[in-house]
């Protein structure tokens, strides 16, 4: 890679790194822990269950669906982290269901280029990215609740006009 595609490498992905960095202000108050904490592949969520009688989950893996062990990629689930962080509420299930969307998202991503080895970014994704994502919904989760989980992949990754 040429110094000046290097650079320009660089200019793109700052708001990206200022966003994982205002993400962390946020987690570190958030979660009462230290900012190296976001960068772990797990999350123990039981601090900010605020209601009783939801449900019980206790963490968030920020792992590929169905494997505990395999991470996501860095920059997808650092981004996916900010997402989380910055638009939190009060509920951990909509946290959780978000990042079910958006493991499901990273699998129509590599089936879509054939479990070829690649680079990820963000400007790359596209709308044939966010139906196929759509079609795996459906199939692992019905047509009602991909309708669900659909909607709320689509502020995490903007929409085009």
């Amino acid at each position: 890679m040429s110094l000046l595609a290097s650079l320009e490498q660089d200019r793109r992905s700052d708001p990206l790194k200022e966003l994982v960095s205002v993400a962390k202000v946020k987690f570190t108050a958030l979660f009462d822990t230290a900012e190296s904490d976001f960068e772990a592949m797990v999350w123990d969520v039981q601090k900010l269950k605020h209601r009783s009688g939801t449900n019980e989950i206790t963490h968030l893996h920020f792992s590929l669906r169905g494997k505990l062990d395999d991470p996501l990629p860095g920059l997808f689930a650092d981004v996916i982290k900010s997402w989380l962080v910055l638009e939190y509420r009060s509920s951990v299930g909509t946290m959780a269901n978000r990042l079910a969307t958006m493991r499901v998202l990273w699998e129509a991503l590599v089936a879509r280029r054939q479990g070829q080895q690649m680079t990820f970014s963000w400007e790359g994704l596209c709308e044939e990215d966010l139906r196929q994502t759509e079609l795996l919904l459906r199939n692992y989760y019905g047509p009602s609740a991909a309708y669900t989980h659909t909607n709320d992949c689509v502020p995490s990754v903007g929409r085009r006009s």
